[in-house]
């Protein structure tokens, strides 16, 4: 069932944040929650800033696929992440994946259901999506790049809700828990999971990332079929190297890594 407007008042006095969250912004309808965050970074920087939308009508996701959402039916969000005295950014080949784990990890600690990492970083719940993120650079005004995270959980959506070539792929919170789904906790979750990866550089060591990826990751030995360079391969998933590809056994019985750019995960040919 779909509530009201996100409460952001409630986010803000709930939050306890260094970085991630420290500006917020909601607004009620936008083209892209990511072209919003870099368009009010264009004169100043602003690291953290963090900006949700009800509605999102040209929203986005991995390789030019359209991501839609009814209104107020979850977690919009997109966060500038800037070099600034106080913080640094991780290396660029581990934004996407930080961002997967911090938000299983949100999802984990706010609804208490089993949320899993695809790689390299779709979120799903029992096998269907329930969140994807969207990671752009972008050069500054001080001439360094910075990066824009977009984040979007489906919450409170039905069956009903999904168009039919999505619904056997898709699903929301409220589908999968059986306890009332608040937006509010679940934005909260976010952005101190996000934070606490985002203010911690002891978190960024490739180990780090690997145990963390592993503990959330959708296990090996999954059946898989996946594109890359125009090709569609099918085989099954015998290892993931977060920081850099997929390792799967192809049915032609070659072995072969994919690496995260250019490669996607097919579910249907109009799947997000």
């Amino acid at each position: 069932m779909i509530d009201g407007r996100l409460n952001i008042d409630q986010i803000r006095s709930a939050l306890s944040v260094k970085r991630i969250g420290t500006t917020i912004e909601l607004l009620d309808e936008i083209e892209s929650t990511n072209d919003y965050v870099w368009s009010r970074n264009i004169d100043s920087i602003q690291d953290g800033l963090a900006v949700f939308t009800e509605y999102q009508t040209k929203g986005r996701g991995r390789m030019g696929r359209t991501w839609l959402m009814p209104r107020g039916a979850g977690i919009l969000c997109s966060t500038l992440l800037a070099y600034t005295d106080a913080y640094a950014i991780p290396p660029g080949e581990y934004i996407s994946l930080i961002s997967a784990i911090a938000v299983a990890e949100a999802i984990q600690s706010g609804t208490q259901l089993d949320a899993r990492i695809e790689w390299p970083n779709d979120i799903l719940i029992n096998g269907r999506k329930v969140a994807g993120i969207l990671v752009e650079s972008h050069r500054l005004p001080d001439g360094t790049y910075g990066y824009v995270v977009g984040i979007g959980i489906n919450c409170l959506q039905h069956r009903r809700h999904f168009p039919d070539e999505l619904s056997d792929h898709a699903t929301s919170l409220d589908i999968e828990s059986r306890h009332t789904i608040s937006r509010e906790n679940v934005a909260v979750a976010l952005l101190q999971s996000f934070d606490a990866w985002l203010t911690d550089p002891a978190r960024w060591s490739e180990s780090a990332i690997r145990s963390a990826f592993t503990r959330s990751a959708v296990p090996c030995g999954r059946r898989v079929r996946l594109m890359h360079g125009g090709e569609v391969f099918i085989g099954h998933i015998v290892d993931v190297e977060p920081t850099s590809s997929i390792v799967v056994q192809l049915d032609n019985g070659y072995r072969r890594h994919f690496p995260a750019a250019g490669t996607t995960i097919l579910r249907d040919e109009n799947a997000q």
